[in-house]
């Protein structure tokens, strides 16, 4: 039987890895608060509505407080507030739990422990790239392969939309991946054949960076269009310069993902049982919300959902030495002081339980 304590052994063994990795990479770590006040985070969070929050009542002001369901504009609001005079770029990171409700019919809550980093100050190109070289990265620091980066671009399927007027029908198609309503919109008239051939290549535009190439020789796509296709490409080609395997990246041009929220590239990055172990992207109009426009992009890993694939060989606590009844409590203080690592039980009855779970190098009675 597999200790209890394994899981909070992995846990802390893996945001051990993650932190040192990241300040090793030049991002230093940040504490923010487990709540927020909900005028503070309304309008600046992702997916952010009061069916998706938890919310409460702060008894002294009479005001709307919100357990955190996102770390990225509380780290936006410690940079305007506190970092104004570091120099640019900005790295920081950042660990902890998030709150979001995740099936009201069963009334069911979600806490997400998170380790992320956020980065601002950066153009576009090199931003995009470091951020997604670092969320790899620290993955291959835990060991773990089997996953892949999908990477979308809001930019380029905002520029698609607003090309049909933003028309809610054509966006909800986009965001299905519905090629039989695509198809019934063509039917209808509502589309001529150039817009249906231009969504329908967009909807099938899913895999690896071919993809990309047979969408950009795409006549229906304009110079603008095209134009942010080679800017992914570019990127794309950039991260296997820099030892991301093309296998390991995957594109998809009508992913969704944040639409409102993200302003380019976004990325998830998925197991591949469809398991989401982490994702970020670019939001360059959420500093301005603070009053110091920067841009901006970040990423955050899923921790419970990583360490369902770490491997802790030996599941049991080491400790120097193990002693047994009253008599031995104030050697195990002594020994304790002295710089080992010391157990101490009153009755030898339990020792048969403790050694289930705990290691020891001597045991003392």
């Amino acid at each position: 039987m597999k200790s209890p304590l394994v899981r909070a052994k992995k846990l802390n063994k893996v945001v051990s890895i993650l932190t040192e990795y990241f300040e090793n990479n030049g991002y230093s770590e940040v504490q923010l608060p487990i709540y927020e006040f909900y005028d503070l985070l309304e309008g600046v969070t992702w997916d952010f509505k009061d069916e998706n929050i938890i919310r409460f009542i702060d008894r002294y002001t009479g005001k709307s407080l919100v357990l955190r369901p996102d770390f990225t504009p509380q780290a936006c609001r410690f940079v305007s507030l506190y970092m104004k005079d570091y120099p640019l770029p900005i790295r920081i990171s950042y660990k902890g739990r998030i709150f979001r409700n995740v099936d009201l019919n069963k009334g069911l809550k979600s806490e997400k422990y998170q380790v992320g980093c956020e980065l601002f100050g950066v153009k576009e190109f090199l931003g995009d790239i470091e951020i997604i070289y670092l969320a790899y990265n620290s993955l291959k620091q835990l060991g773990l392969k089997d996953y892949k980066i999908v990477i979308g671009d809001s930019y380029l399927v905002k520029e698609i939309v607003k090309s049909f007027g933003n028309d809610q029908s054509i966006i909800k198609c986009l965001k299905e991946k519905n090629l039989d309503k695509l198809k019934k919109l063509y039917a209808d008239k509502v589309l001529h054949e150039d817009e249906y051939n231009m969504l329908f290549s967009m909807i099938k535009g899913f895999g690896e960076k071919a993809v990309l190439d047979e969408l950009i020789l795409d006549a229906t796509f304009s110079n603008g269009i095209r134009q942010r296709l080679i800017y992914l490409r570019d990127l794309i080609e950039r991260l296997f310069d820099i030892g991301i395997p093309e296998k390991d990246i995957v594109f998809d041009a009508t992913e969704m993902r944040g639409f409102n929220y993200y302003t380019g590239v976004n990325f998830d990055i998925i197991k591949s049982d469809g398991t989401v172990i982490g994702g970020g992207g670019r939001y360059d109009n959420l500093m301005d919300k603070f009053n110091w426009p920067l841009q901006s992009c970040g990423f955050a890993l899923n921790i419970e959902e990583i360490i369902q694939d770490i491997e802790v060989l030996d599941d049991k606590q080491h400790y120097d030495y193990l002693l047994i009844g009253e008599a031995n409590f104030f050697q195990s203080l002594k020994l304790k002081s002295e710089g080992y690592k010391v157990l101490w039980v009153k009755d030898e009855s339990e020792v048969s339980k403790i050694e289930h779970y705990f290691c020891f190098e001597k045991i003392i009675k």
